[in-house]
């Protein structure tokens, strides 16, 4: 089914270059039907790449430091226990989900955030995805609850 739709898509293309290259005037029409191509193939591909580096500055210049002020205010409002001993985000939330010395409220919240880490990584793997996991690890190794001291959101 997959290389169905490929080649679907890929006759699509090939016959939009065609009908373009057919509708100009010039007498040159392998040169139309080329330019059509590189227009269908090769500009979403460069669009594409554009977008990330785009997204990777922001998140690096704005988003981070938002993402991971969020996450630990919401370590501090739930009572999570300290993250010093994980590496892993999804070990540490599967620890609390599991752990029977917190209450349900903050067993739920790490259940809330599983679900959010997932979905960001299945919808939008190269960019959220990537960025809540890097975020998430960066408010692990920052959070310390015995500190007292809770950030300003």
């Amino acid at each position: 089914m997959r290389w169905g739709v490929l080649f679907f898509v890929w006759a699509l293309d090939v016959g939009a270059a065609a009908l373009l290259s057919q509708l100009d005037e010039r007498s040159d029409k392998i040169f139309m039907f080329l330019m059509a191509l590189v227009v269908l193939w090769i500009l979403p591909l460069l669009t594409g790449v554009w977008g990330l580096i785009k997204f990777w500055i922001a998140y690096h210049l704005f988003l981070k430091r938002k993402l991971v002020r969020y996450i630990k205010a919401q370590f501090f409002k739930n009572g999570f226990p300290a993250s010093g001993a994980f590496y892993d985000h999804m070990d540490y939330l599967s620890h609390v989900m599991d752990s029977d010395d917190l209450d349900l409220p903050t067993k739920l919240k790490a259940g809330s955030f599983v679900g959010e880490l997932s979905t960001y990584k299945s919808d939008r793997p190269w960019t959220m995805g990537i960025a809540m996991a890097m975020a998430f690890q960066h408010a692990m190794e920052e959070y310390r609850p015995e500190s007292g001291t809770q950030p300003l959101i």
